[in-house]
């Protein structure tokens, strides 16, 4: 028994040993395992960071395409050849009734003036005059252009 109890202590010991590296293999593996599974945890959130920030991108993009279509539409309908003669027609109309106004106000500007210079009396008229055709009336030039018109 004598002879057995060192070779037995001898086993013992390799065995203790080799469980020793065991175990520490199993703790050097479950803490790789547990960095790994945090790495993943990290860069699955990353990818799914990145995935929303891409699919809002791709719908603000798709938002403005849909604008730029709708006012592409817009503009091709307004600017069609087959308007184009209609448009011309009412800028033409518009400019018409536009220079009839002008002409209305500076024909009743003139009235006025001439009112105001007839109440002033002939005092007055002399001395707002300053001895110039010029600063006496600026709106005879007006009234000229507006009786040509005519």
């Amino acid at each position: 028994m004598r002879r057995r109890l060192p070779a037995s202590q001898d086993s013992y010991k390799t065995l203790k040993f080799a469980w020793e590296d065991v175990e520490s293999d199993l703790k050097r593996q479950q803490q790789l395992n547990s960095k790994t599974k945090e790495l993943i945890q990290q860069y699955t959130f990353h990818i799914q960071e990145t995935k929303l920030k891409h699919r809002k991108l791709r719908m603000k993009f798709e938002n403005q395409l849909q604008q730029l279509m709708d006012q592409h539409k817009h503009l091709a309908s307004v600017y069609s050849p087959e308007r184009l003669p209609a448009e011309v027609e009412n800028a033409e109309k518009a400019n018409e009734q536009l220079l009839k106004a002008e002409e209305l106000k500076l024909i009743h500007l003139n009235h006025l003036s001439e009112r105001t210079t007839d109440t002033r009396g002939p005092d007055l008229r002399a001395q707002s005059s300053v001895g110039s055709e010029e600063a006496g009336c600026p709106f005879q030039a007006v009234d000229q252009d507006a009786m040509l018109k005519q």
